[in-house]
């Protein structure tokens, strides 16, 4: 696996089209909210069943981008259906060299034969930890995470309410994966400071 992560770009859709992402994404889960300075979230409902399309690329190349993307299972309520549906909602390119994905439920905007996401950072001879990291990362995109050092508010509100869209399973999958970590982690239940 590369030393860091390829860089990855969110992408952002036209400025005309920022008050129907933001009725399309309030439309798909009333959880999502604007906050000051920084664009409204953009989850899906809990238990979302995504349709996912390749556009290019090798077979064999698809396949192990699926087998990484089901990882998502464990910790957020998704389903994520890979197939040929032209009607998918996520569509995925090889087709440049990047990393890059529209976050969450802007993807309702891009036009049905344009991809939402692409991999083309991915190649054949790519090692099963690259795929699984730049896969894993590009699809936390899609379910309307973003990148943390983008945000204009504290981390922890940004997860608290990613927690509460994917049905509370974030921070019981952090708190396994760092369990001598726990400072990394936001406490179960906040605590006052006279405690």
């Amino acid at each position: 696996m590369p030393e860091t992560m390829p860089t990855c770009t969110e992408m952002g859709l036209a400025p005309d089209l920022r008050e129907e992402a933001y009725r399309r994404a309030y439309g798909e889960n009333s959880k999502n909210r604007s906050f000051p300075g920084r664009p409204h979230t953009r989850y899906w409902r809990r238990e979302v069943r995504l349709r996912v399309r390749f556009l290019d690329g090798d077979p064999s190349l698809h396949w192990r981008v699926e087998e990484a993307a089901m990882a998502w299972r464990s910790c957020a309520n998704v389903s994520f259906v890979f197939g040929d549906d032209p009607d998918a909602e996520i569509r995925v390119t090889f087709g440049e060299p990047a990393l890059w994905s529209y976050v969450g439920t802007d993807a309702l905007l891009v036009p049905a034969d344009q991809p939402t996401m692409c991999l083309g950072i991915l190649t054949l001879p790519s090692d099963d930890r690259t795929v699984r990291a730049c896969t894993l990362h590009a699809f936390g995109h899609v379910l309307g995470l973003t990148h943390e050092h983008q945000d204009s508010i504290p981390w922890g509100d940004e997860l608290t309410d990613a927690d509460a869209a994917f049905g509370g399973k974030i921070y019981p999958y952090y708190r396994s994966a760092r369990p001598r970590e726990p400072e990394m982690v936001a406490p179960e239940e906040p605590t006052t400071g006279s405690e």
